[in-house]
């Protein structure tokens, strides 16, 4: 794997991408796969590898008049290919330019910037996308596409607070903290071991729908140590239903892996959700160390 794909957050730089669906179609009719855990983009740009992998693509789609601008992906550039534009578009052609290749951040739904006054700014600085895949110097622009990422992943403010203090605790190493971003965000290495963990589905249902899965702490982030939150054996891959009773202490497991409910939860809709049921797998040791925490300070027998 080339070394630059292990720079930590703070030596990243960010790129924006604009893709034309007037001219070119829908981005990638593909990029619509909630399952998709890579994606692609083409620039008739040349770039050196060493110039963008390891580092942050925001893909911005613009189509109609006036013209409505929309944030549809973004995530950590993998490789790049020298090649023609991809027979996707609507007018593909010889044209030889880098096909990039890039992770997937979890971006559910298209995000319409076009009337942000910082998206403004940085269409104006940007000739109005004539420079095609350029980097962004603008830090509060960076912060800007990270702040409505998060919000569009439905993240609650005490998420937001919790990154805020990662960022700003100054007794965590540089590595270290780009890790807890990640996984505080389920994101990162945390979610790649526990989808590993899991086989790549609902520790329950078995649903792989990558967008309605999340991994989650069982043991809650506010009461884990740093080393804990890094642990993927304090996570769990469940459909997001499930996740928010689990967080809620609405359900929660027993070591031998039957759901346990709640007295909160009505027998209709314990009905209607089609619960209980019980996990796929036996729990390892570790991870009934971390249950075992949920069912005594979480859990509402």
């Amino acid at each position: 794997m080339h070394a630059a794909l292990f720079k930590t957050f703070d030596e990243m730089n960010h790129f924006i991408g604009y893709h034309n669906a007037d001219e070119w179609g829908p981005y990638f009719r593909r990029a619509r796969n909630a399952e998709a855990r890579t994606l692609k983009f083409f620039t008739a740009k040349q770039f050196r590898t060493e110039t963008l992998v390891g580092n942050r693509l925001w893909i911005i789609t613009g189509k109609g008049s006036p013209r409505l601008y929309e944030l549809v992906g973004s995530g950590t550039m993998r490789s790049i290919e020298r090649g023609p534009r991809p027979a996707e578009y609507r007018r593909p052609s010889h044209q030889l330019g880098s096909n990039i290749t890039f992770s997937v951040d979890y971006l559910p739904e298209p995000i319409d910037v076009s009337d942000s006054t910082w998206f403004r700014k940085l269409l104006a600085e940007q000739q109005n996308f004539s420079r095609g895949l350029n980097r962004i110097s603008s830090e509060s622009v960076i912060e800007a596409f990270e702040s409505a990422r998060a919000e569009k992943n439905g993240l609650e403010s005490k998420v937001l607070a919790d990154l805020k203090q990662i960022e700003t605790d100054n007794s965590i190493d540089r590595t270290t903290r780009e890790a807890l971003i990640n996984a505080r965000l389920g994101q990162g290495k945390f979610r790649y071991d526990v989808e590993t963990r899991w086989e790549e589905g609902c520790a329950v249902t078995n649903c792989r729908l990558r967008a309605v899965l999340r991994a989650s702490h069982i043991k809650p982030w506010r009461s884990s140590t740093n080393k804990e939150r890094l642990d993927f054996s304090n996570g769990l891959l469940l459909c997001a239903h499930l996740d928010a009773l689990f967080d809620a202490g609405l359900i929660s497991f027993r070591d031998d892996g039957k759901m346990l409910l709640s007295k909160h939860i009505s027998s209709r809709d314990a009905a209607n959700m089609q619960i209980p049921s019980s996990l796929r797998g036996k729990l390892t040791q570790s991870e009934k160390k971390f249950m075992s925490y949920h069912r005594a300070n979480v859990f509402k027998a």
